[in-house]
C-alpha cells in the first residue's frame, strides 16, 4: 500500500469518527427532518367515500300458491309485464268450487226460512189485533151483565116490599129471585169471558214477540251463511294468484299442469318471481366510521361496471339507524326512476294530482280528508316514509339531464358518497396519521420537538380524514372523562418519518403545502 492510501484510510476514520460523535457541535445533526402539515377548513373541503354498490327491483317477490292441485291457468312467462290485480295463475281445486256452491245454496235456504217467519210475523200481528178486538167485545159484555145484575136485584127488592104488604104472592117472588140469581150467573160468565179473552190477548201478544225473535234469528243465520259463503269464497281465491304491483315477470319456476303444494301448510315453492323495475333502488354498505356524516342531503355518485363512462347522481333515500356488528357498516339506499323523463313526469303529475285533490271541496275539514286519502293512496305505492317521489337520476355527463340508462336489478357498481357536512370541519392529508402500538396517533410539532398525541379518527376515505385528539384519556377507577380536542389553527402535524418519531424527538420541520 502507498503512503497515500494509507493517509486517505487515516483521514477517512477521522471523519468517521467525527460523525459518530457526541460533542456539542454534533446536535443540529441529530433532528430529525420531516414534512409538517396544517388543517384546512377550505369551503371546497369534502369528504368522500367510495363503496360497492348493488341494484335491486323496487319491489321483488316470489308468489306461492296457498291451495294444493295442479295448475290450470298460468300464461305469464320472463319478461312479460303484469298489471296489479291481473290474474297470473289459478290451482285447479274442484273440492273449494263445490264447497263456494254449497255455501250459495245455503244462503238461498236461509233466506227462504227467513221468508216464512216474517209472514208468521203478520200472521201473529192478525192474531193480536183479532185478540184485542174480542177483549172489547167481552169487557162490552160485562158491562151489560154488570147493569142487568143491579136492575134485577133492585127489582127482587121492590117485589119482596110488594109481598110483605101482600100486594103479591111468593111465588112471584121466588120467580123474581130465580131471574136475579140468572142475572148473578151472567155476569159471573162475562168476567170470566173478559178473564178468557185477557189471556188469549196475551197468549196472542207473546207469539207475536217469538215470531220477531225467531225473523232475528233467521236473518243471523242469512248473516252466518252469507260469512260462511265469502269464507269458502276466500278460500277458493287462495287458489289463485294475482299481481300484487304494476312490474314484469323476472323468473317462471312452473308449468300448467304442474302440482304443487299449499305454501302455508308445508314447505312451497314459487310458480312466479315478479319485481317492479320502473323505479329501482340502489344499495350499499357504509363504514361506520362515516356514519355520524350521513344524512338525507348526502349526495351519491355512482357508476356502474354495465354501464362505464356514463355517471349518475342522486340523494340517498333512507339509511338503517344501526350499525352491523358482524362488519360494522350500515345499509344506505337511494331510490331512483328507472325510465325516461316522460314516464317520470307523468308519475309526479299522478302524485300530485292525488294531493290537489283536496283543494277542490270547499270546507277545511273536507279538504283535509281528501288530502290525508289521496295521499295514503300514493303511499301505497311508495315503500318507506312518503316524503318525496323517487328521484330522477342526474346524468353527470349529459347536459340535458337525461337518464344514464335503463338500470337492471343485479347490476353491480361503485358509489362515491360525497358529505357535504364537512363544510368548514378542519381535516388534514389522511397520512398524518400513523399507528404505534397498537394506538392511532399523530405527531404535534411543538418548539421543534415532536408530541405524540392519540387521536379517534371521525371519518377518512384514504386521503382526507378528520379526527379529534385525545389530550387525556378516561380514568375508570378516578372517575375523570375523556379529554378530547379537535386540531388548532396554526397547529402543524407531520406527514412524514413518523415511524423515527418518539415524544421528545427533535425534528427539522418542513412547511407542506396541499
Amino acid at each position: 500500500m502507498t503512503r497515500a492510501a494509507v493517509l486517505f484510510a487515516l483521514l477517512a476514520g477521522v471523519g468517521c469518527a467525527k460523525t459518530a460523535g457526541t460533542g456539542p457541535d454534533q446536535i443540529p445533526d441529530q433532528q430529525i427532518p420531516v414534512k409538517v402539515v396544517a388543517p384546512r377548513t377550505d369551503a371546497d373541503l369534502s369528504l368522500s367515500v367510495s363503496q360497492p354498490c348493488y341494484v335491486q327491483a323496487y319491489y321483488q317477490a316470489e308468489l306461492m300458491s296457498r291451495a294444493a292441485g295442479p295448475i290450470q291457468y298460468l300464461t305469464k312467462a320472463i319478461g312479460d309485464p303484469i298489471r296489479k290485480g291481473e290474474l297470473l295463475v289459478e290451482v285447479y281445486s274442484p273440492d273449494r268450487v263445490a264447497d263456494l256452491a254449497l255455501k250459495e245454496s245455503l244462503i238461498g235456504q236461509a233466506e227462504s226460512a227467513l221468508r216464512l217467519s216474517e209472514d208468521n210475523v203478520v200472521a201473529a200481528q192478525a192474531t193480536v189485533r183479532t185478540a184485542d178486538n174480542n177483549v172489547k167485545v167481552e169487557k162490552s159484555t160485562l158491562i151489560s151483565a154488570e147493569s142487568n145484575e143491579k136492575f134485577r136485584a133492585s127489582e127482587l127488592k121492590r117485589f119482596k116490599v110488594l109481598a110483605e104488604k101482600g100486594a103479591i104472592t111468593a111465588d112471584v117472588v121466588d120467580e123474581q129471585n130465580n131471574t136475579y140469581q140468572a142475572a148473578l150467573a151472567a155476569l159471573a160468565s162475562a168476567r170470566a169471558g173478559v178473564a178468557r179473552s185477557e189471556s188469549l190477548q196475551s197468549e196472542a201478544v207473546a207469539k207475536l214477540e217469538a215470531a220477531r225473535a225467531d225473523v232475528l234469528l233467521k236473518a243471523s243465520a242469512v248473516a252466518v251463511a252469507k260469512r260462511e259463503r265469502d269464507s269458502s269464497k276466500a278460500n277458493l281465491e287462495l287458489a289463485r294468484l294475482y299481481a300484487p304491483f304494476d312490474g314484469v315477470v323476472n323468473h317462471r319456476y312452473a308449468d300448467p299442469g304442474t302440482f304443487v303444494k299449499d305454501a302455508s301448510n308445508s314447505a312451497g315453492s314459487p310458480i312466479l318471481a315478479v319485481m317492479r323495475t320502473d323505479i329501482v333502488t340502489i344499495h350499499a354498505k357504509l363504514p361506520d366510521n362515516f356514519a355520524p356524516l350521513l344524512g338525507p342531503e348526502t349526495v351519491g355518485v355512482i357508476v356502474m361496471d354495465e354501464l362505464p363512462g356514463r355517471p349518475i347522481k342522486a340523494k340517498v333515500t333512507r339509511f338503517s339507524q344501526m350499525i352491523d356488528g358482524k362488519d360494522r357498516t350500515l345499509r344506505l339506499e337511494l331510490d331512483v326512476f328507472n325510465g325516461p323523463r316522460a314516464d317520470f313526469d307523468a308519475l309526479v303529475a299522478r302524485g300530485v294530482g292525488m294531493e290537489l285533490a283536496a283543494a277542490v271541496p270547499s270546507s277545511p275539514l273536507e279538504s283535509l280528508t281528501v288530502f290525508a286519502a289521496a295521499k295514503a293512496t300514493w303511499a301505497k305505492e311508495m315503500k318507506g316514509r312518503l316524503t318525496e317521489f323517487p328521484q330522477f337520476p342526474g346524468n353527470l355527463s349529459d347536459p340535458a339531464d337525461a337518464p344514464a340508462g335503463k338500470l337492471q336489478p343485479g347490476m353491480y357498481g361503485t358509489i362515491r358518497l360525497v358529505f357535504r357536512q364537512l363544510k368548514g370541519a378542519k381535516l388534514l392529508p389522511a397520512n398524518v396519521v400513523f399507528s404505534q402500538g397498537g394506538k392511532l396517533l399523530v405527531a404535534v410539532v411543538e418548539n421543534g420537538a415532536a408530541r405524540l398525541v392519540p387521536v379517534r379518527v371521525q371519518a377518512t376515505d384514504g386521503t382526507l380524514t378528520k379526527f379529534v385528539l385525545i389530550e387525556k384519556e378516561a380514568d375508570a377507577l378516578k372517575g375523570t372523562p375523556e379529554e378530547i380536542r379537535d386540531p388548532k389553527d396554526g397547529e402543524v402535524f407531520v406527514l412524514t418519518n413518523q415511524a423515527e418519531l418518539s415524544n421528545g424527538s427533535q425534528v427539522k420541520a418542513t412547511p407542506t403545502k396541499w
